[in-house]
């Protein structure tokens, strides 16, 4: 810049205003000449990467035309299909119980006052109703009785406990006959 010169003072601030214009224009022309460059440099790796995005659609596109032909989408349903199946057998035997589990939970609440005498299960397959059984013995003491009777009512594989009142009538060697009805399978999957 000119410091020394006989131009007047506002001629001098035109002057500095239009070197910082000219300036400012040189250094953006700078700029966007590097950006250019940048852009043009991008472009080789473009084409490459958009050659290998179109390859790479080929392949998979040979891959399901030959998984088409080889039958395995076919092979892949199946193979789901009896995953569900396998799945849905395999949370049924979770959660239903077998006879031999309930009669072992039925004879667990017995006290040694509790004879059973008799064991009757009944239970129709293929249905959803639950297994009923019927179980009749001698029982020494009424409270005996009772005792078993209302830990069977709180066994979770048990839905319901059928005592008449008049196997409650005598107080000492009551004969009883007693009907459960054991947990639906539908039930037991819902808890």
């Amino acid at each position: 810049m000119i410091y020394y010169t006989l131009l007047p003072q506002e001629k001098i601030k035109a002057l500095r205003k239009e070197y910082h214009i000219r300036l400012f224009i040189t250094i953006m022309f700078f700029i966007s000449c590097i950006l250019l460059f940048g852009v043009f440099l991008l472009i080789p790796s473009y084409i490459s990467t958009y050659n290998k995005e179109g390859r790479a659609l080929d392949s998979v596109k040979e891959i399901e035309k030959g998984r088409a032909e080889r039958g395995a989408d076919e092979i892949e349903k199946e193979l789901k299909s009896d995953n569900i199946r396998l799945q849905s057998v395999l949370d049924l035997s979770k959660y239903s119980i077998n006879n031999s589990e309930l009669i072992q939970n039925i004879i667990s609440n017995r006290s040694n006052n509790i004879l059973i005498y008799s064991f009757s299960l009944n239970k129709e397959e293929g249905t959803s109703t639950p297994t009923e059984i019927i179980i009749q013995g001698r029982s020494s003491t009424r409270e005996a009785l009772i005792d078993f009777k209302e830990g069977l009512e709180s066994e979770p594989s048990i839905t319901k406990v059928e005592l008449p009142i008049s196997d409650l009538a005598k107080s000492k060697n009551i004969t009883f006959s007693m009907r459960l009805e054991s947990l639906k399978r539908d039930e037991n999957i819902k808890k």
